[in-house]
């Protein structure tokens, strides 16, 4: 199989890597940004090209590139040339405008060295013979693929911005309170990774909810709104949070 790759971030470089020790074969590259789309293409030993429309025919074009610009890229190539995938997790198939398309979704926040088999891979096609390539380039990444249909698809990447996305934003938070009040971040980790192993361990992470939402503390949560009332929408969130997981619990529930 041989390939055609838009794209020269950490995405595209994750690629390369996987699918050159595949021995999957790369026929040309483009990228915006020159110097790095030629570094990119001579370590791929490949073309690199400086208009999309001068690839070369290939069976398969890699879209790597922002959610943004995938719909106008695609619109660039021909239409029945070849199966055209991208990597997006939120991007919809239908931004590919190709016959034979699909996404190929690895949940995970990708950098060029990654070699990890266990990170899961997540492919949504639009038939059978865009569905075999997907598992072929996927393989070459993990061995956990799993294939879905365009909501679930959705609902998964919703989950990932919930628990990675908004939970490394609340950290952020946590350390710059602890930055500004002189304390040690620190003290933090051994506790995050508490939750993380009892979750890896099986448990339920509605059965392990702690904290004074969990009890109904009103006197704690009264506490910790005056903590921030200088910080309105930091303020925001911590009610926000708290009035999820006290409807959560409700009536004894949980």
């Amino acid at each position: 199989m041989t390939y055609t790759l838009i794209g020269t971030g950490n995405m595209a470089k994750y690629l390369a890597n996987h699918l050159s020790d595949a021995g999957i074969r790369c026929v040309g590259l483009y990228g915006r940004n020159q110097e790095k789309a030629k570094e990119l293409s001579s370590f791929l030993k490949t073309k690199f090209v400086e208009n999309i429309s001068e690839l070369p025919i290939s069976d398969v074009c890699l879209i790597a590139v922002s959610d943004q610009a995938i719909e106008p890229i695609s619109k660039l190539l021909p239409k029945e040339q070849t199966t055209a995938f991208h990597f997006a997790g939120s991007a919809t198939i239908t931004q590919i405008i190709q016959q034979n398309k699909g996404v190929i979704w690895p949940i995970y926040s990708i950098s060029p060295a990654l070699n990890d088999k266990q990170i899961p891979v997540v492919i949504e096609c639009n038939n059978e013979q865009a569905t075999l390539i997907a598992h072929q380039i996927a393989a070459s990444l993990t061995n956990k693929i799993i294939q879905v249909r365009a909501l679930e698809r959705q609902w998964l990447h919703l989950c990932a911005v919930l628990m990675n996305n908004f939970g490394n934003h609340l950290a952020a938070i946590s350390k710059q309170i602890c930055a500004e009040n002189g304390l040690p971040f620190q003290l933090f980790l051994p506790i995050l990774q508490q939750t993380v192993e009892k979750i890896n361990n099986g448990e339920d992470p509605k059965h392990i909810q702690t904290g004074p939402a969990r009890r109904n503390d009103i006197l704690t949560l009264e506490r910790h709104l005056s903590l921030l009332s200088e910080q309105p929408t930091w303020r925001d969130l911590y009610l926000s949070c708290t009035r999820s997981i006290l409807e959560m619990y409700k009536d004894g529930q949980g």
